[in-house]
């Protein structure tokens, strides 16, 4: 038995990664919607000043996104992993203390502190040292455990808030993050060789557009910088999570100002994140058969849509819907971030500049919710961030045309100068 376990255990750390997605990202998730309108009415603030706390956070999470990739090759996703999710845990503990706003930004910005190693960029690193081949694939399906858990996460905070308060909440999500921080430290291994495997498929490929196996190695780094369509792509993905964000975090105080019930907005919230749940582990799979630049195109085109269902919809079923299509815009902000700049700038200059493409969605995320929680205090509605989110995700639809053009054209130099070399 234990035999099978070892020759197995490639699909055990990814039950423990899907598992600290399902968890703690679950959680994260819910912490800004859930929280903002019981929090500013207890603390006696704005909305705005509310979420210039997670700002503060996602300014925090950026920089700790770029400083994390070199420090989880030096370190391993064990340590990392254990050590920030045990300070997530006490960054909870804290909110659920706060008095007034400094307990409150120091408590998200501990969160911040932790998203380097703890979010999607994390599961990456573990992901493709474990699994070669059907990367998208897993990566998909472990981070399609944030939605399921989001959605489960937020009907249980919902019904702790209403019952014991959202103080008692916060604390739960401490417990739950503890316990996943010390199975991580128990159980995950940096590399498969360290028990004498391994990688899942090594030697076969990552797969391409249409089941084509693409081993191109990729530009060398001097070239990369110098290009224009690099800088385009990493605009692109902040353009884009910036847009989905706006809606994300203010989707349930939108619902509420448009006459829905507290409940009835939770409801669309939990159905949203399932739905999101579904797509990422879809997109993750398309990426592998179509291609990661044709998945993304399709999630945008599905973003444009939802944005415009969503400013008109004024009944539950159209709500309903309206989010469910939102819900497969949402794996731009993660799965996808990374198997997009694979596939436009290759595998080896992926490596080196992860970094910049994942602090892309914490900086959309930084200035998303106060967006969208200043135009609130000022005009009294959501509809004037949500109509420029509308418009910004149909221009980053455009933009995405453009990167790919200028990805392949330089892919097409690269390899015309490399066959007259030869």
């Amino acid at each position: 038995m234990k035999g099978l376990i070892k020759a197995r255990y490639h699909w055990v750390i990814a039950a423990i990664v899907l598992l600290e997605m399902f968890s703690y990202v679950g959680l994260l998730n819910n912490i800004n919607g859930l929280y903002i309108i019981p929090v500013s009415d207890t603390l006696g603030i704005s909305r705005g000043d509310y979420s210039l706390a997670f700002s503060a956070r996602a300014l925090v999470g950026a920089v700790s996104v770029v400083v994390s990739a070199p420090a989880l090759r030096r370190f391993g996703y064990r340590k990392m992993g254990c050590f920030f999710l045990l300070v997530a845990a006490g960054a909870f503990a804290v909110l659920s203390a706060s008095q007034n706003l400094f307990m409150l930004y120091l408590g998200t910005t501990l969160i911040g502190i932790c998203e380097g190693t703890c979010l999607t960029s994390g599961a990456t690193y573990i992901i493709g040292r474990w699994f070669h081949k059907y990367r998208g694939s897993v990566l998909g399906f472990v981070t399609a455990a944030t939605g399921i858990g989001g959605s489960a996460v937020c009907i249980l905070l919902t019904g702790i808030i209403q019952t014991s308060g959202w103080r008692l909440s916060l604390l739960v999500c401490a417990g739950m993050t503890g316990a996943v921080a010390l199975l991580i430290g128990l159980l995950i291994r940096d590399e498969p060789g360290h028990i004498g495997l391994k990688p899942f498929g090594e030697g076969e490929g990552q797969m391409g557009a249409k089941g084509q196996k693409d081993n191109w190695h990729g530009f060398p780094m001097e070239r990369l910088v110098r290009m224009p369509g690099f800088y385009l792509a990493v605009l692109e993905v902040f353009l884009s999570c910036l847009a989905l964000y706006i809606v994300f975090y203010a989707v349930v105080p939108y619902l509420q100002s448009r006459g829905f019930t507290s409940e009835e907005a939770a409801s669309i919230q939990s159905i949203m994140l399932l739905a999101m749940a579904a797509f990422k582990l879809l997109t993750g799979v398309l990426s592998d058969w179509i291609g990661a630049k044709s998945t993304v195109g399709l999630c945008l085109v599905a973003s444009v849509l939802s944005l415009y269902l969503l400013i008109r919809a004024e009944t539950m079923p159209a709500a309903t819907v309206a989010v469910i299509v939102y819900s497969l815009g949402l794996p731009l902000t993660t799965v996808t971030v990374p198997l997009l700049s694979a596939s436009l700038f290759g595998y080896s200059t992926h490596n080196r500049t992860s970094g910049i493409f994942f602090a892309m969605p914490a900086l959309g995320a930084m200035i998303a919710s106060p967006l969208a929680s200043g135009v609130f205090d000022r005009v009294g509605s959501y509809l004037p961030a949500f109509n420029g989110a509308l418009l910004l995700s149909a221009a980053v639809f455009v933009l995405h045309l453009c990167v790919c053009c200028l990805a392949n054209r330089e892919r097409k130099n690269l390899e015309s100068t490399r066959e007259e070399m030869l």
